[in-house]
């Protein structure tokens, strides 16, 4: 109750009317609600609870209407953990991360995206050696988006608590300089990559031959010993 109003788990605050229940109150009375999300005038409900009248297990959304539905086959936790510890939102899809194991019948590691009509995994999520992974925390920022919990790796690299995903690492080469002793590439990416310039005499056999941590939107690498002869050469992006 909130207000004398029924309002089991999830409770909605305007202005002038004050507290009051969300659409018809559907929550069961067991398990808890520990995220929430907004998606333009939807709003996503995380936590560990079961609405049998519509399938929803441990996630739903809830129109502007009242009207709540199933994401999905939802999302299934780690034994008795609470599945959902956070919800985030990008755009149109929608980010849970907490302790699951299963997002609609898909297996995920503590963390899975959610894009309107699918669950998907997040690459190979996280690990946490000797135990299980938890996903605490999550906010967007541009197009990352940033987690918190309790891991040490995130998509197979080191990452101890605090991990950031990027959908597409942005890469353009904006141009270059050649001179018989030294070979300069510029590069466009976000700030906080590394970067790396390759050489290659044939396009096959690639060598690393200058690295830079990014801290701007464009970035120099140079060959500074180029060998002779026909030369080519790559950027790559690294988070």
């Amino acid at each position: 109750m909130v207000q004398g109003a029924p309002a089991n788990k999830v409770a909605v605050f305007t202005w002038g009317a004050g507290w009051h229940g969300l659409g018809a109150n559907v929550m069961p009375p067991g398990g808890s609600v520990t995220a929430l999300a907004m998606m333009g005038e939807d709003l996503y409900i995380g936590g560990s609870f079961v609405v049998s009248s519509i399938n929803a297990t441990n996630i739903v959304k809830a129109s502007a209407a009242g009207e709540w539905s199933a994401l999905g086959g939802g999302v299934i936790g780690r034994g008795t953990t609470v599945p959902i510890n956070a919800l985030a939102v990008r755009g149109h899809e929608l980010f849970a991360a907490g302790t699951i194991t299963n997002a609609g019948g898909v297996e995920v590691r503590a963390i899975a995206k959610w894009d309107g009509t699918n669950w998907q995994t997040m690459g190979s999520g996280f690990e946490m050696i000797p135990s299980s992974p938890t996903a605490s925390a999550l906010a967007v920022f541009e197009d990352s988006i940033y987690v918190g919990g309790l891991f040490v790796r995130a998509g197979g690299r080191p990452s101890t608590h605090i991990a950031r995903w990027i959908p597409e690492i942005p890469l353009r080469i904006t141009g270059g300089s050649f001179a018989p002793g030294s070979v300069s590439i510029s590069a466009e990416t976000m700030p906080g990559l590394k970067l790396r310039l390759d050489g290659s005499p044939d396009l096959s056999a690639w060598l690393p031959v200058d690295t830079v941590k990014s801290y701007s939107e464009v970035e120099t690498l140079t060959d500074a010993n180029p060998a002779s002869g026909r030369r080519f050469y790559r950027v790559v992006a690294e988070p």
